[in-house]
């Protein structure tokens, strides 16, 4: 009876084996390809040829949502190029990923989100990462044991008839919601929702060092490449902010004992709730608005320090 079992279970995992390689080296499908995800190949496109001189912005969703580079441009007369995209894809993959694409005498502004700090969430985290490394830079290879979990799900979507159907799909989430520097500004002209406010993930009560580590590694090549380092706050609701305040403020020490070069500080840019569009790391526009005026203060602040010291 038990040598019968194991022969029908494995009989019935063969066939599931194979179709699940075959999806796996099946083309990414046409609905996979109208994921905001593919928004990467143009924002690497401009981190190849925006002139100098540059500033580009690393970080999630609080940057992909929460910011105006036109008004940047406008008043700092620098290039922007906004190389967000989500959060979940993990600190380190937007280091890793962007690292080869800074030129001396860059400005790089790292904003991670306060989640990333927590847990091993700066290797990512939910399949977004799989996606990316899977079907947008087929990367197979730098996927992670935690993320091989979501595999089966996109190898047997890949058999899925709706895959391939021009089914109406939210043009939020596609590549179409960004403007020429790397901005989601689609909903710009849409309402604010009634956001509720939310935790950040804190899988425990210390950062992870790991994370601080690999912001500092960065910072480092960046300046033997000849380029410079700043990191700064996400927007972020208010009401949210007050609920996760002690370990953001663990996160500012943090900065602060690494020694890093801060523009701002958690409270400034806390966004009041009426502002949020989406999430809490989403500002709608006046929200938006406000966050980049806010920035290039500190970076007009900055230029003039520079200045001073020349």
């Amino acid at each position: 009876m038990i040598r019968t079992f194991f022969i029908r279970i494995i009989l019935f995992a063969i066939p599931l084996t194979v179709l699940f390689f075959i999806g796996l080296c099946l083309p990414t499908t046409p609905h996979s390809f109208s994921s905001f995800l593919f928004e990467q190949i143009r924002k690497d496109s401009l981190l190849r040829h925006a002139p100098e001189p540059r500033m580009i912005f690393i970080g999630g969703s609080n940057l992909t949502y929460g910011l105006h580079s036109q008004m940047l441009k406008d008043s700092l007369h620098f290039n922007p190029v906004n190389a967000a995209l989500a959060f979940q894809l993990g600190l380190e993959y937007m280091l890793d990923h962007t690292w080869p694409f800074v030129k001396a005498g860059d400005i790089v502004i790292l904003i991670p989100e306060y989640d990333l700090f927590y847990g091993d969430s700066y290797k990512g985290f939910g399949e977004l990462p799989v996606r990316m490394l899977g079907e947008v830079s087929k990367d197979w290879q730098s996927l992670r044991l935690k993320h091989l979990q979501y595999l089966p799900k996109i190898a047997f979507s890949r058999f899925d008839p709706r895959q391939y159907l021009h089914l109406p799909i939210d043009s939020m989430r596609t590549p179409a919601a960004f403007n020429q520097y790397g901005d989601v500004y689609l909903h710009w002209s849409r309402p604010n929702k009634q956001v509720k406010p939310g935790s950040i993930r804190t899988a425990n009560q210390k950062i992870n060092p790991i994370a601080i580590h690999k912001m500092q590694n960065f910072s480092d090549s960046l300046a033997v490449r000849g380029a410079r380092m700043f990191v700064s706050y996400p927007s972020f609701m208010e009401s949210s902010f007050r609920y996760n305040e002690a370990a953001i403020r663990l996160i500012e020490a943090a900065y602060k004992q690494v020694g890093f070069h801060v523009l701002g500080t958690p409270d400034r840019y806390m966004i009041p709730d009426s502002l949020m569009f989406d999430m809490h790391y989403h500002p709608g526009k006046q929200g938006v608005d406000l966050r980049t005026q806010l920035l290039i203060n500190d970076l007009k602040f900055l230029t003039m320090q520079d200045n001073e010291h020349k």
